[in-house]
């Protein structure tokens, strides 16, 4: 009985780390660096490389330990918003409507509930 536990327990632990290769985190917008469409703000940086493929990539390069936010408006106007590292990673955000016009924001936690561009 107890072998048999020890396989089962194996081979879960196989499947969780197959699924934890497939689903990692990307390095960075664009698996090609000079495929790179880089738009650069103050303190933040998108790059457009993916949108063919429905993603925006976002980075902070502010200080880190900011609470932060990727506001994307959609083309029928309404609003996602999705948290942001401020590590200075990269990170990949779904356009969700297709094709149209498409505003990304990313936004600095102030306090309470109130964020600032």
């Amino acid at each position: 009985m107890k072998k048999h536990k020890g396989r089962v327990l194996l081979a879960a632990a196989a499947i969780l780390l197959a699924a934890l290769w497939i689903f990692r985190p990307q390095p960075g917008p664009a698996e090609d660096p000079s495929s790179r469409q880089i738009l650069s703000g103050e303190r933040s940086q998108l790059d457009r490389a993916l949108l063919e493929q429905g993603v925006v990539a976002a980075r902070y390069t502010g200080k880190s330990g900011i609470k932060l936010k990727v506001q994307i408006t959609q083309p029928d106007g309404s609003d996602y918003n999705y948290d942001l590292n401020s590590a200075g990673n990269w990170e990949r955000f779904p356009l969700t409507q297709g094709d149209g016009t498409y505003t990304v924001k990313v936004l600095e936690h102030i306090e309470g509930d109130r964020y600032s561009i």
